[in-house]
């Protein structure tokens, strides 16, 4: 089925979604208990070990909330450990940034000024899985809209090939070779489209991916990365095909007694 790569696609689209979602819910919820915590000045000449380095730190320690409210909402997501599985240290880092990490470490309370940081950081992350949605979900609408037409073509071609090629006329054999060229501009125009969109993607959409491919991350346990223009090639070389089954019946027409 020439739609079977494009309905595999959209079914990683749909587990994406539900891991970005679960960590979108998971920093808003993140940032909702730092925002419960209270925050104390720093008390001068106070030098704790740093409890984001594995010290678990007091009762009622102020980063040591922080940790705790961070390991039950961003690292409790059903696919954090596969998908991650880094340590508390690490995550802050690659989430928040290293100055935030380390300032993470050196406290032992969380200070006004620290808690107002994680609050931005913990909205920033928030900000990022939201703009991922989007990105998720025109993508959705990309894979069907694509879907519709592969599908448009593939019944036009298959109504084609249902002709009996030896019986046809040799006007016949022309309206369908016709018929087969227009086939296959739906075909370039498809591919070419679909190129216009990879682009535009590379452009302008953060992806996490060092490339900047969205396809390459998307589609990365599939058997294609550009599930669109896999099916669109295996559809026009059925075409093509196709065309060249007509091309040798007109020629066997024109030297017919």
């Amino acid at each position: 089925m020439v739609t079977e790569r494009i309905e595999s696609a959209r079914s990683r689209l749909t587990d994406e979604r539900r891991r970005t979602r679960a960590e979108r819910d998971a920093f808003e919820s993140f940032r909702s208990r730092v925002d419960r915590i209270s925050a104390s000045p720093p008390e001068p000449g106070r030098n704790v070990p740093p409890t984001v380095r594995g010290s678990p730190g007091r009762s009622g320690d102020g980063a040591a909330a922080v940790r705790d409210a961070y390991e039950a909402t961003v690292m409790a997501t059903p696919h954090y450990e596969a998908d991650y599985g880094d340590e508390y240290a690490e995550s802050v880092t690659v989430e928040f940034g290293r100055e935030l990490a380390e300032a993470l470490a050196r406290a032992d309370a969380t200070t006004p000024v620290l808690k107002r940081r994680l609050l931005h950081a913990a909205e920033r992350a928030t900000d990022r899985r939201d703009r991922f949605l989007d990105v998720l979900d025109a993508e959705r609408a990309t894979l069907d809209e694509a879907e519709r037409a592969l599908a448009g073509v593939d019944d036009d071609l298959t109504a084609v090939g249902s002709r009996p090629l030896a019986d046809c006329s040799p006007r016949e054999l022309d309206r369908l070779a016709d018929d087969l060229d227009h086939l296959a501009a739906r075909c370039e125009d498809l591919a070419a489209s679909r190129q216009t969109e990879l682009r535009r993607q590379r452009r302008t959409i953060d992806v996490p991916t060092a490339d900047r491919n969205l396809q390459a991350y998307l589609y990365r346990t599939l058997d294609v990365t550009h599930p669109v223009l896999a099916s669109v090639a295996t559809l026009s070389d059925r075409v093509r095909r196709q065309a060249d089954a007509v091309e040798a019946a007109r020629a066997r027409s024109s030297v017919r007694p």
